[in-house]
C-alpha cells in the first residue's frame, strides 16, 4: 500500500517538504521538544516507512510521550510514506549498491522518497549526502544542524532555548556536526558543554 502525501498549504504559499533520514529523526527527538521545533519551523516533515522501522529505541532522556515518534506520526505532525513502483526499486538499488556506495535502509529510503516527492532530504551521513547530491544536484541536501541554523537565522527561538535543543541533540543522539558548522555550534552552546559532546571532539581538537 502506498501513502499518497498531499502537501498542505499556507494561504497561497506551499510549505516546504523535507524527508528525514533516521539520524535526523533521532536528533530532532533528542532535542527535547521535537513537536514544538517542527511546528515552529513550519515545514512538512516526511519519514519513509523504512526509517520508522529502524527507530526501535528512541533517545534517552525523553520525558513526555507526546514527544515520541509514535505520537508525532499519530498526530500527523510527521507523515509516514511508503515507496512503491520505480521509487521502491530506486530504494533497493541504493541499499544494494556495491561497496563503498551501499547505504543503510533509512538513508536509501530517504533519498528515494525525496526523489519521488520532488523535495529535499535531511541526512547527516557524509556518504549518503554525497550520493544524494550526485543524483539530484539541484536539490539541496540538508543536515539536522542546518535546521537549527535556519531557526536561529529566522529568530524563531530565544538563543538559550535553541542552545538547549542543540545540546540535547548532541548529548542524547550524538548528532553529527559538519566542520562548516563547528564554530557556530560551539559558540551557541558554549565551550564547556561542547567539551562534553563526543561528536564535537574532532572539531574541538582542530580548533585547540
Amino acid at each position: 500500500m502506498t501513502n499518497t502525501i498531499s502537501i498542505p498549504s499556507q494561504g497561497n504559499s506551499v510549505k516546504r517538504t523535507l524527508v528525514l533520514d533516521t539520524s535526523a529523526v533521532l536528533n530532532l527527538l533528542a532535542c527535547g521538544a521535537p513537536s514544538r521545533f517542527m511546528q515552529t519551523l513550519g515545514s512538512t516533515f516526511v519519514v519513509p516507512h523504512q526509517v520508522v522501522a529502524e527507530i526501535v529505541q528512541e533517545p534517552k532522556g525523553m520525558e513526555h510521550e507526546n514527544e515520541s515518534l509514535a505520537f508525532l506520526l499519530k498526530s500527523r505532525q510527521v507523515l509516514e510514506h511508503r515507496l512503491a513502483g520505480g521509487n521502491f526499486e530506486a530504494f533497493i538499488e541504493l541499499a544494494a549498491a556495491p561497496s563503498p556506495d551501499g547505504l543503510d535502509d533509512g538513508e536509501a529510503a530517504a533519498i528515494a522518497a525525496a526523489e519521488e516527492l520532488a523535495c529535499s532530504c535531511v541526512i547527516d551521513e557524509r556518504k549518503a549526502t554525497r550520493i544524494a547530491v550526485a543524483r539530484r544536484p539541484h536539490f539541496p541536501v540538508l543536515s539536522t544542524v542546518d535546521l537549527f541554523v535556519e531557526a536561529h537565522d529566522r529568530a524563531l527561538f530565544d538563543a538559550g532555548i535553541l542552545a538547549d535543543f542543540v545540546y540535547r541533540a548532541l548529548s542524547r543522539a550524538r548528532m553529527r556536526v559538519l566542520d562548516k558548522h563547528g564554530d557556530w555550534v560551539v559558540a551557541l552552546i558554549g565551550r564547556e558543554r561542547a567539551n562534553s559532546c563526543a561528536s564535537l571532539s574532532k572539531i574541538l581538537r582542530h580548533r585547540a
